[in-house]
């Protein structure tokens, strides 16, 4: 019961926000306080050491750190985006020992912490107005749809999976996502698709030979190109009104190449690694300003608009990338350190894939926000999210292992009976 008080408390405390050393939660705060506590207690070590996934773990957060600090001092950053930059680091280490010290030892936890993290989402939701499902079906509230109700479905999906197993969750995520995509959340609504349609695809994995698996993704392939152009015709006739999805197909030259739809969207992307090319060993430092607000000229290009100085808002350097932003503040081999870490936890999580799993929606869940979310997202995922996934991954590959040891030995026992 004391867990899910505290969970239900985490999770308010997730949405209510502080200034100290930029942006903080109220949870941010206390786990900070409650891992300092457990470091002097010398439980940290206890923690970490007995296992070996978490030594690997720890180390790579070192490395980060610490190509972090010389980088923003080399490049003669501010101590306040220093500052700012190092918490991102240091709270997501101290949110993974907080949440893996929890669930390692109540595995139940996990439903508490998705479950109150989709209630508190809904109770502290600002719809900035009255918000009525023609708004959203037109496309009025794009913004409020694609940024609170689609991930919240996403979240309440996987809470029904922790609660109900079934393969029948797998036309839930399909469909669920499919109608996200086409009301604008292209990007949240394509990862709860892959969250359904992963699991229905492997675990059938037995019965499909390599030809078929070849055929499949030649002629799967096909079909979403096919759907894909059916969507971008229904945007430009304006049979389908979701979100932003008219104007950016408009101004691409063509439109139904899905890879100028996907710079059109992420033209973040082309700005970070140009700025990444050019100071490739310390970077810019955290937050550091656009030079000239070049970055943001390529980003307008990649946009198809002309460069406006009075839509450009603050002078950064634009980054919209887990990995990229790493690279922009501190260079290609924090960035390397940071693809490292996240390539782990998605590895861990693919091995524990299997169907005596009782996690394997969350998992493939997880390992989507991981990869989507890693080269797409805010640097702010890193310290937000980001540590409850790596705690989910581990557990579940932790959980897969001992399961599949138990089956190995269960088989030995039973052939020396027959010798």
């Amino acid at each position: 019961m004391k867990y899910i008080i505290f969970f239900l408390l985490y999770s308010i405390g997730e949405c209510i926000s502080i200034q100290l050393v930029g942006t903080l939660s109220v949870s941010d705060l206390c786990v900070a306080l409650y891992f300092l506590f457990l470091l002097f207690q010398g439980k940290v070590k206890k923690i970490v050491i007995c296992d070996k996934d978490l030594i690997f773990v720890t180390r790579i957060y070192i490395v980060l750190l610490l190509l972090q600090f010389f980088s923003e001092v080399l490049v003669d950053n501010s101590l306040e985006n220093m500052a700012k930059g190092l918490a991102v680091t240091i709270l997501s280490y101290m949110k993974l020992i907080f949440l893996w010290n929890i669930v390692s030892k109540r595995p139940k936890c996990i439903l508490w912490m998705f479950l109150f993290m989709s209630l508190a989402a809904l109770v502290f939701m600002d719809s900035s107005g009255d918000v009525s499902v023609s708004d959203i079906l037109s496309g009025e509230q794009y913004s409020f749809f694609k940024f609170k109700i689609a991930p919240l479905i996403g979240q309440l999906l996987v809470v029904l999976t922790l609660i109900r197993g079934s393969r029948k969750n797998a036309y839930l995520f399909i469909f669920a996502g499919a109608l996200c995509a086409i009301l604008g959340a292209r990007s949240t609504g394509l990862m709860i698709f892959f969250t359904g349609f992963i699991p229905f695809f492997l675990m059938r994995r037995k019965q499909i030979t390599k030809k078929q698996l070849f055929a499949f993704f030649t002629i799967g392939g096909a079909v979403c190109y096919g759907l894909f152009v059916l969507y971008v015709s229904a945007v430009l006739s304006g049979s389908i009104k979701g979100g932003n999805s008219d104007f950016q197909f408009k101004q691409i030259k063509n439109p139904y190449n899905p890879i100028y739809a996907l710079l059109s969207g992420r033209s973040e992307s082309p700005a970070s690694l140009t700025a990444i090319a050019d100071s490739p060993w310390t970077g810019w430092g955290a937050w550091a300003q656009d030079p000239g607000w070049k970055y943001h000229k390529i980003l307008m290009m990649f946009q198809g608009e002309k460069f406006d100085i009075n839509r450009t808002g603050i002078n950064i350097i634009p980054a919209h990338s887990v990995i990229l932003q790493t690279g922009v503040h501190n260079g290609i081999f924090a960035m390397l350190a940071m693809a490292i870490l996240l390539c782990f936890f998605v590895k861990i999580g693919w091995k524990s894939l299997d169907k005596f799993n009782p996690y394997y929606y969350l998992i493939v869940f997880c390992i989507m926000q991981l990869i989507w979310n890693g080269l797409f997202s805010p640097l702010s995922h890193f310290r937000g999210h980001f540590p409850i996934y790596f705690v989910c991954c581990l557990y579940s590959y932790k959980y897969t292992m001992a399961m599949r040891l138990s089956q190995r030995l269960k088989t030995n026992s039973d052939e020396a009976k027959y010798l």
